[in-house]
């Protein structure tokens, strides 16, 4: 049994040489010439003039779940086939070089690929020939998959004789596997079972190929390498919990989940359930090509060699990571990117004795985020805790060094969200600016392509303890209506806990008026905040006809007005102004003449003041005819966006800055006939860069 688990142990290190191979990255924005694109069966895109120093790009939008197959036709050329993100990370490559299943074209020079991918989600192929001397035009065409790929889930059972302990999962012990739709159903299971999965099928580009739906509360329990490999993509799915114990306390295994393969990009992707554990691993904890986090929760408490999220890729878009019970040795979250645009990354900083990153008798701390290309935080929440050196441990006063909390060779940019720490004054002398860095003294640094950028959006709070009233604090609604009993709308304090970093405390909260909430610090957090709401009587006939007051926000399906006039409901018009998106996902922008909501006809006669900033989707504008003033940055760095309609001819402002751009194609404005002079002159004054007036 012995000599099994080095093996297993020694190939999985080979095997992570092999899958955390550095990818290419586009050091640039990526802007890809795009021409076709694939989405559905029966899609095809033919490309030529295709070679190294001029590929062809092409978009792919899965509009399914379902497993599909993409393939080239060339008869002898050799195409090759690369797949970056959306971002322009090389994610995969496909070309006839080890392939064996050709499923729709015999010749084996061609490329093909099995995709699974979460609906909606775009990448991009850059396909081109091997020989530039010898040009054939070829197809790119997309097909449902013609088989489903070979999936084995088998378990290990390391109670019995290892000839014996492969089970194919049927329904035993809360484990169900349905190998036609590859989901393995674990509710209640409280097994001895290594889990095991693997693909005959080579070819996969998958993110989620085979899902974990976890119901229930459920242990795996046995000392092994790892709980839980897969050589494809897995999803954990469900409500449920998912704990993993060892069944003696001195046995540490390799990793707790390891999804890799050689041979294709593996993700591993959190969509729900909860993942707790205190077993300490001899490598990192989660270790993977590709880490999402959608939703629910991770939880560990254990102690890592290495690190505690290992992988080239690491995307957090909502859910919990909690670690601030856990430690580890090196980087807590190490990637190649990182990622993230929500949720909440909840960790601790352990200082670590002598050795060769600091003096004998100091200690230092390692680092909390690092990503090697780049590091990127566009929204939620990172709460770092910097745990005091131990008295034992022989440090002195200025003897303790630390390296950059989050930190890449190439790129940080805090775009927006919170950055919250939490250290002693003396850990805090040793950070200085050592929050946010590049790495100099390392390979490929080159000083000026280098990007530290920290948005006026982000919030950064460091100190002993938090205020809280420093931290963005919302209610589940500002509004309701009186009905005798108590109000008390749930509140959101960004990246926090109830109970463990604030309290609430409601007042004046039955009677019709406003009622207050308070947000009390606890804990690392002080202070307070105060949130207000306003119970209203309930509505009768006899009210007045006025809709709205002047200053009131209302909303219909797709945008957020304030009302700048009141109208009422007997025919008297009212006006307002956009300040914002109801509906976001939106891409085109229609701002109308005239809405009516509830009954009251408003004249939309201007746009708030960074009522669209930043919107990463907006790509087209149209501006109706009553509108008088736009705000300053009311459509600032909307990157995608590229056509502006001007239909009003009383439009006699445009604020500062109202339709620039960092990044992203030039803005074509559209305007009438007789204001094309007095606009370019609006627009020029605004500070508008990048545009051209039609």
């Amino acid at each position: 049994m012995k000599r099994i688990k080095n093996l297993v142990l020694l190939f999985g290190m080979i095997l992570s040489a092999f899958v955390f191979a550095p990818a290419n990255v586009n050091a640039e924005e990526f802007n890809p010439e795009i021409i076709g694109t694939l989405s559905k069966a029966g899609d095809s895109v033919k490309v030529k003039d295709a070679y190294g120093y001029s590929p062809k790009y092409i978009k792919y939008v899965s509009s399914t779940d379902e497993i599909m197959y993409v393939y080239t036709d060339a008869e002898s050329e050799d195409p090759m086939i690369r797949v970056y993100d959306k971002n322009g990370n090389l994610v995969d490559r496909y070309d006839n070089i080890g392939r064996e299943n050709k499923v729709l074209n015999d010749n084996l020079n061609n490329s093909e690929i099995f995709i699974k991918l979460k609906k909606g989600e775009v990448y991009y192929f850059c396909t081109f020939l091997y020989d530039a001397d010898n040009m054939i035009d070829y197809n790119v065409n997309l097909v449902k998959a013609p088989y489903e790929p070979d999936i084995s889930v088998v378990a290990w059972d390391m109670e019995s004789d290892p000839q014996e302990s492969y089970h194919i999962f049927g329904s035993f012990e809360g484990l169900n596997y349905d190998a036609k739709k590859h989901i393995l159903t674990m509710e209640n299971a409280n097994i001895p079972y290594y889990i095991d999965i693997k693909s005959n099928t080579k070819n996969i580009l998958s993110d989620g190929l085979v899902e974990i739906n976890v119901l229930g509360e459920n242990t795996i329990t046995l000392d092994y390498h790892c709980f839980i490999a897969s050589d494809v993509s897995l999803l954990f799915t469900g409500n449920g919990t998912l704990n993993f114990k060892t069944k003696t306390e001195d046995y540490y295994p390799y990793n707790i989940v390891y999804v890799g393969n050689k041979n294709q990009t593996t993700v591993l992707r959190m969509d729900g359930p909860t993942i707790k554990t205190g077993v300490w691993a001899n490598q990192s904890v989660f270790e993977t090509k590709k880490f999402v986090m959608d939703s629910g929760k991770i939880i560990y408490s254990g102690e890592s060699n290495l690190n505690i999220i290992f992988s080239d890729f690491i995307c957090i878009n909502g859910g919990e990571i909690n670690t601030l019970d856990g430690k580890s040795w090196e980087k807590n979250f190490s990637s190649c990117y990182f990622e993230m645009n929500g949720g909440i990354i909840r960790t601790s900083m352990t200082s670590h004795k002598g050795g060769k990153y600091e003096n004998k008798m100091g200690v230092s701390y390692r680092t909390a985020i690092y990503g090697s290309e780049y590091v990127r935080i566009n929204g939620g929440t990172i709460f770092v805790n910097y745990l005091e050196p131990k008295v034992d441990s022989g440090y002195e006063v200025g003897s303790i060094s630390t390296e950059y909390m989050i930190e890449s060779n190439h790129e940080v940019s805090i775009n927006s969200g919170n950055v919250l720490v939490v250290a002693t004054d003396d850990v805090q002398k040793a950070l200085g600016d050592k929050l946010v860095g590049i790495i100099k003294n390392t390979g490929g640094y080159e000083p000026d392509k280098t990007i530290k950028f920290i948005s006026d959006e982000a919030n950064i709070l460091m100190g002993e303890t938090l205020d809280i009233s420093k931290i963005k604090c919302s209610l589940e609604y500002d509004k309701c209506k009186y009905d005798g009993k108590e109000k008390k709308p749930a509140v959101t304090v960004n990246g926090l806990v109830e109970g463990t970093d604030y309290t609430v405390t409601y007042s004046n909260n039955v009677n019709p008026g406003t009622a207050k909430v308070t947000i009390t610090g606890k804990g690392d957090f002080t202070g307070k905040k105060e949130l207000n709401f306003v119970i209203e009587k309930a509505a009768n006939s006899s009210s007045t006809t006025y809709a709205s007051k002047v200053g009131t926000t209302i909303k219909d399906k797709k945008y957020i007005y304030k009302v700048t006039k009141a109208g009422s409901k007997d025919g008297k018009a009212g006006e307002v102004k956009v300040v914002g998106l109801n509906k976001k996902s939106l891409k085109k922008i229609k701002i109308v003449a005239k809405v009516k909501i509830k009954g009251v006809t408003y004249k939309v006669t201007s746009i708030g003041a960074k009522a669209f900033k930043g919107n990463k989707k907006i790509t087209k504008v149209t501006i109706g005819k009553n509108v008088k003033t736009i705000g300053a940055n009311a459509f600032a760095n909307c990157k995608k966006l590229k056509k502006v309609t001007i239909n009003t001819k009383k439009l006699k402002k445009i604020g500062k800055k109202a339709f620039f751009k960092k990044k992203g194609k030039k803005i074509t404005f559209k305007v009438p006939k007789a204001k094309k002079k007095a606009y370019k002159k609006l627009l020029k004054k605004a500070k508008t860069n990048k545009y051209v007036v039609k």
